[in-house]
This record gives C-alpha cells, sequence and structure tokens, in this order.
C-alpha cells in the first residue's frame, strides 16, 4: 500500500498544493481517518536528544485525543524509553544533557474544540523568526500537524501545533532543552505571546515567566499549562481551549 503525501502549503500557509494548482486552505479537503502507528518514532536516536523526544513523545499521544481535564498535574511520572528521530542538527554539541531515560512531565489532555483567533500562519512566523525550520502539515487522524524544530548552542527548540486547517487549531506543544536556561525560557515566553480572540499576550508571558517550574493558568479561550524537568534540562509549554 502506497504511502499518502501530506498536502504542501505555501509559505504564508494561505494555499495549498492539490497536484494541479495551488487552492486556498479554505478548500482543504477533511482527511479520512488515519490509523497512528503504535511506534511512530522508528529510528534510533542520537544520544543527547533522547531526554526531550520522550517527553514529547507522551505529550503528543495525548494531545490528539480525549476531553479537557483542569487542574495540576503530577509533574513526574515513569516513563520506559522510546526509540526516536535521528537528530537533524548539522553538527553534534560537545556537551549535552543526560542520554538516560528520565520521568517525563504527565500533560492535561486536549478538548476537540479550538482556539478562536488562534493562526498557523502566525505562529508559523513566530517559528522562523525564533530561527526553526518548519515542514509542512502531516495528517493525523481527522487533522493536521505542523512541526517546526530547530538545534543550536547545545539546545533544541521545537513547536508543534494541530488542527482541522491553519485557522481553527486546536493545541501549541513548544518545548526547549539546554543545559542554559536563557534560550529555552526565552523561547517559551516567545510563544507565550502568540496573538488569538481576547488574548492577553503581555498578562501571558509574565504568567508563564513566574511559572516556568510548572503550572496552569487561563486567559481567554485558551489554557496555558508549563512543566519543567529538572534533571533533563526540558521546558514545555502547552495552549488548548478552555471549555
Amino acid at each position: 500500500m502506497s504511502e499518502e503525501i501530506p498536502p504542501q502549503f505555501s509559505p504564508d500557509g494561505q494555499y495549498w498544493w492539490n497536484g494541479h494548482e495551488w487552492v486556498p486552505t479554505e478548500q482543504l479537503p477533511t482527511p479520512t481517518a488515519i490509523p497512528v502507528p503504535k511506534d511512530p518514532f522508528a529510528e534510533r536516536p542520537r544520544r543527547w536528544r533522547t531526554p526531550l523526544l520522550i517527553a514529547l513523545g507522551g505529550l503528543l499521544a495525548v494531545l490528539v485525543a480525549g476531553t479537557a481535564v483542569f487542574g495540576v498535574t503530577r509533574l513526574v511520572g515513569n516513563h520506559a524509553q522510546r526509540p526516536s528521530p535521528a537528530a537533524t542538527a548539522s553538527t553534534a554539541p560537545t556537551h549535552t544533557p543526560a542520554p538516560t531515560p528520565t520521568a517525563a512531565a504527565t500533560p492535561i489532555p486536549v478538548s476537540g474544540t479550538t482556539i478562536p483567533g488562534l493562526s498557523g500562519t502566525a505562529l508559523l512566523e513566530l517559528a522562523r523568526q525564533q530561527g526553526l525550520s518548519c515542514r509542512g502539515a502531516t495528517p493525523e487522524g481527522v487533522a493536521y500537524r505542523w512541526h517546526c524544530s530547530v538545534a543550536r548552542n547545545q539546545a533544541l527548540y521545537d513547536l508543534q501545533f494541530t488542527g482541522t486547517d491553519m485557522e481553527h487549531l486546536s493545541s501549541v506543544l513548544a518545548s526547549a532543552q539546554s543545559d542554559n536556561p536563557a534560550g529555552p525560557t526565552s523561547f517559551i515566553r516567545a510563544v507565550a505571546g502568540v496573538s488569538y480572540q481576547d488574548a492577553k499576550e503581555a498578562t501571558a508571558r509574565a504568567w508563564v515567566d513566574r511559572h516556568l517550574e510548572g503550572g496552569w493558568e487561563i486567559f481567554g479561550p485558551a489554557t496555558f499549562h508549563t512543566l519543567h524537568d529538572g534533571r533533563n534540562h526540558i521546558w514545555v509549554l502547552q495552549i488548548y481551549p478552555h471549555t
């Protein structure tokens, strides 16, 4: 069975290529349900990225299903080591976090609703401003996932968001890993300032700055949830609908 090729989007996210012509994203067809493979992380990782991708694997598994559960979650849980994708960095750092798997943060599941006014185009632009490289949308169930990442200065930055199209998004996941907290915390603050309907960008950034070690808060139609794995130097911010 041939693998379905995901749609290719224009750089501004407003059009997609249907094989013959560029079509507005409003005409993006609803993808058929695609079974999620049991192990989407098939390749063995380079050792320095293992802790972050272990945490992301657990986070993304619950971001695409379930109903919203509010409250402060455990910051640690027992997770077995899983293979992860190969690193995309052109050069390996000389000093990196410990590669052994450790307790990863337990995220809050998200609902199937969307965050009004949250734009995928704005998130892609934010990613580019932060120096991340983005790839086209990947079908995931009945929705799509966009993924941006970069490895530089012995740090790894990752931004992912999901939705039925660029203007109907249901979750945002930003994460960063580094021995030096300056870069990761700056990246997390930048994502916290994303614009959406009734957003309080400055208030949200200030709250994230005070709760980088973990917490959750509601800003308009969105819930912000921060996590920190101190052992592996990983910072995480989730944004999902408040219902």
